[in-house]
């Protein structure tokens, strides 16, 4: 059994250096090896996000979500990738879910804001 701690960091590293693809085989190693691993499963929805594969990243979050439904980066991702395919009420949802679980992101409440500008509801944006 590899060590997924490792293989994480790797991830990242190819990540941040805009080496989707390997970050992507990386992310879903992990995976194989340690199938509850969240954080892999977000980040496979972030690259796929990036590469306009929002199935997939829908998919991915879902998961991750599934396994640490807590997480509130992940809820504020889903409200993002749901802002970004026009889904605007379900992204509140999401945005509303994040806040929920950490009030002290100041990212969700933005995001909150953008969507409810979306929708043209300018009272709730503010």
């Amino acid at each position: 059994m590899e060590d997924t701690k490792k293989l994480y960091d790797e991830g990242i590293k190819e990540y941040q250096n805009s080496n989707y693809e390997k970050a992507k085989l990386l992310f879903n190693k992990i995976i194989e090896v340690e199938p509850t691993h969240s954080d892999a499963y977000a980040n496979l929805a972030v690259i796929s996000k990036i590469k306009r594969d929002f199935k997939s990243s829908f998919e991915y979050l879902n998961q991750a979500i599934k396994l640490n439904q807590k997480n509130s980066s992940y809820h504020g991702n889903m409200g993002n990738l749901l802002r970004d395919t026009h889904n605007y009420k379900q992204a509140l949802m999401a945005y509303a879910n994040a806040i929920k679980l950490n009030p002290n992101e100041p990212n969700n409440y933005n995001n909150l804001g953008i969507t409810y500008e979306k929708l043209g509801d300018l009272n709730n944006a503010i």
